[in-house]
């Protein structure tokens, strides 16, 4: 197995096969697609389908009715991204609730093809799940919340947007986080909020949220990282780089500038609270390799001191990613779809 696959695998994504034929293009449980994978991995780029009907990621997995399109917010349009979407999904002013997902940074991951497991899980037609399924699973557990609207944006500097200026401070990238919030829930006012957060992402959010009281009505926090220097930053950094010299991680071509500056910023590292009032599910994978023992302790304290408003669940057999399918532990997407679920359940009106 290659490096670049055994990483995959780590994060819990789709893996990606070369077709023997032509090591251009890929190949899917749907049959063959052809489009430039080399291309896609480098830029990582999602791609529309040949008939425009399916979005296709950088690790080869198709996803059927899902669009893509360039979208502008906050103050005279200063931030620009590219929104990844169900087609068939409930439109966002019918939505029982809406659903922000946003991707993580630095690594092969960095683009919002990453999220589209989720994003199929959360809004797919309840006529269209398949038997068997973890979504089948899932529905036999707890009710299943219908009328989803969700999407996920590109950051700037990542996947599509990879042309577009990155984040250069700290400020600037609250801001974004925090305008591209306020600009979907003023698509769709009057509807419980949930971001669901990935690595860097996960502690950006957790920051707009402590700033804006309200604006955020439940996150779901994965693969989050601790801030402060000792707990954790520091700790999955070294991580990475022992990964870039091992090739067990390959430098990511499409992100222009590095996150930890901004993210050692964060100031809510020490807080006994981070998250307050607001209903957060954290999810950590069992064997994410960016976790220290150490971090692991204080997310269990944080549940511990705030077990009203904060569950937090280590995930069996994931790696840095549990936001779908985790080769050799099937029932493990089918728990995070639950507790997903619950939370939303909780928030919906």
């Amino acid at each position: 197995m290659s490096a670049f696959m055994t990483f995959i695998l780590l994060l819990g994504l789709p893996s990606l096969a070369f077709a023997h034929d032509d090591p251009n293009s890929l190949h899917t449980q749907e049959g063959e697609v052809h489009c430039p994978a080399l291309i896609a991995i480098r830029t990582l780029k999602v791609v529309a389908s040949t008939k425009g009907t399916a979005l296709i990621t950088p690790a080869g997995s198709k996803f059927r009715h899902f669009a893509m399109r360039p979208h502008s917010f906050g103050p005279h349009g200063k931030h620009s991204t590219t929104v990844y979407f169900n087609t068939k999904s409930a439109p966002i002013e019918k939505a029982a609730a809406v659903v922000g997902l946003f991707h993580g940074m630095n690594a092969e991951i960095s683009h919002g093809g990453s999220m589209f497991n989720m994003i199929q899980a959360l809004t797919k037609p309840e006529k269209n799940i398949e038997l068997g399924s973890p979504l089948d699973q899932m529905r036999k557990i707890t009710p299943r919340v219908q009328d989803i609207y969700a999407e996920a944006p590109d950051l700037p500097g990542c996947g599509n947007n990879s042309d577009i200026t990155p984040l250069n401070s700290y400020e600037e990238t609250i801001d974004f986080y925090t305008q591209y919030v306020k600009d979907l829930r003023a698509r769709a006012p009057n509807r419980p909020f949930i971001a669901i957060g990935f690595c860097y992402s996960s502690g950006f959010l957790i920051e707009v949220s402590r700033r804006n009281p309200g604006l955020i009505d439940g996150l779901i926090l994965t693969g989050l990282i601790v801030p402060e220097q000792e707990l954790g930053l520091r700790f999955a950094i070294d991580v990475e780089s022992k990964m870039y010299e091992s090739g067990t991680l390959i430098k990511n071509p499409a992100v222009q500038t590095r996150a930890d500056p901004a993210y050692g910023r964060l100031p809510w590292a020490r807080a006994d609270q981070p998250t307050g009032t607001t209903p957060t599910l954290l999810l950590v994978g069992e064997n994410d390799p960016f976790q220290s023992a150490d971090a692991r302790a204080v997310f269990r304290g944080w549940a511990q001191k705030n077990p009203a408003h904060l569950k937090y669940l280590e995930v069996r057999g994931g790696g840095h990613g549990v936001l779908g399918p985790i080769e050799g532990h099937p029932k493990s997407f089918v728990t995070v779809l639950s507790e997903v679920n619950q939370l939303i359940q909780r928030l919906r009106r």
